[in-house]
């Protein structure tokens, strides 16, 4: 036997490459099926974790602990549910949008927690909240679209 006998054909690569880019495809697919379901958990989330920080101390602290594990719990749920998890940061430049959107929240939480004590306005943390709410869901689902882009399978 040599090793040409061994050596896949052509048709077998191809075969082989196509195996790949239908798993790649469905996967994509049961990704998307419940994102948006994800998308408004993760802001509702998100957007009660900026407002907690108008909360009196330690209570502050609880809401933030508490909203965090939510969106361990939400993330662990959806990826039983589609079978696959994909981290924040890749790819590249949907690495950027995630980032981007960290940034913007923590400034959004540090805003609530020095403007709550200095004015002790309820509508400060309450307002900061919706707007982190939103903002989390616009940066989510443009994430998903620059997610799906960069992984699309190309032929």
């Amino acid at each position: 036997m040599t090793d040409e006998d061994n050596s896949p054909s052509a048709a077998d690569a191809r075969e082989a490459l196509e195996a790949v880019r239908m798993v790649r495809t469905q996967v994509s697919e049961q990704m998307g099926q419940s994102s948006w379901r994800y998308d408004l958990g993760y802001s509702g989330l998100v957007g009660l974790m900026i407002a907690g920080q108008g909360l009196p101390a330690p209570l502050n602290t609880l809401s933030a602990a508490g909203c965090a594990i939510g969106l361990v719990l939400l993330a662990k749920a959806w990826a039983n549910k589609v079978g696959v998890w994909v981290s924040g940061i890749s790819p590249r430049r949907a690495r950027w949008v995630a980032i981007g959107l960290g940034g913007v929240l923590a400034v959004l939480m540090l805003g609530v927690m020095f403007l709550s004590r200095k004015t002790g306005l309820w509508q400060v943390p309450v307002g900061a909240g919706v707007v982190g709410a939103v903002l989390a869901f616009v940066a989510s689902r443009l994430w998903w679209r620059v997610y799906r882009a960069e992984t699309q399978v190309r032929r």
